[in-house]
């Protein structure tokens, strides 16, 4: 009886030390700001943080000058997959105003620092295929645009 419980308790122990386990792992997190410069000038800056239970919660703010639209994001939504971030949330502030009051969703990638390392990258924001508080864990943007004069932090 007493191997069972030793193992049992075993098993316990390596569990929460484990990669991922609530108690041993950091919360997720994304942020960053800054330019496009393909064409007219995009400006962007955002931050997200996925808590221990499952929440998320942050702001975005994105403007598209040749679009033009202006956006801002009350985030509800992360899922970090190695270097590349999915974000989502409710656009609470928009114009044109036909894009206030729905959920988007934009990912963005961090390709490192230093001279050496090629250029963070973002999506565009994109309405969510299906609308609510959960669109970044099953929608992947992937029309990538290189980021000028920024840095974009996943982790």
């Amino acid at each position: 009886m007493r191997r069972i419980v030793t193992a049992v308790t075993t098993a316990v122990v390596l569990a929460a030390m484990a990669p991922g386990s609530v108690g041993a792992s950091s919360p997720a997190r994304a942020s960053g700001s800054g330019h496009i410069t393909d064409g007219a000038r995009r400006t962007f800056a955002f931050t997200a943080v996925q808590r221990a239970d499952g929440t998320a919660s942050g702001q975005a703010q994105l403007y598209a000058r040749s679009f033009p639209a202006k956006v801002h994001m009350r985030v509800t939504c992360l899922r970090v997959e190695g270097t590349i971030a999915y974000v989502s949330g409710f656009n609470t502030k928009a114009d044109p105003e036909v894009f206030e009051g729905i959920w988007a969703v934009f990912a963005v990638q961090d390709n490192g620092e230093g001279s050496g390392a090629p250029a963070d990258r973002i999506t565009q924001l994109h309405p969510a295929a299906v609308q609510g508080p959960n669109a970044c864990l099953t929608e992947s943007p992937s029309d990538w645009m290189d980021v000028q004069d920024g840095n974009i932090q996943v982790g």
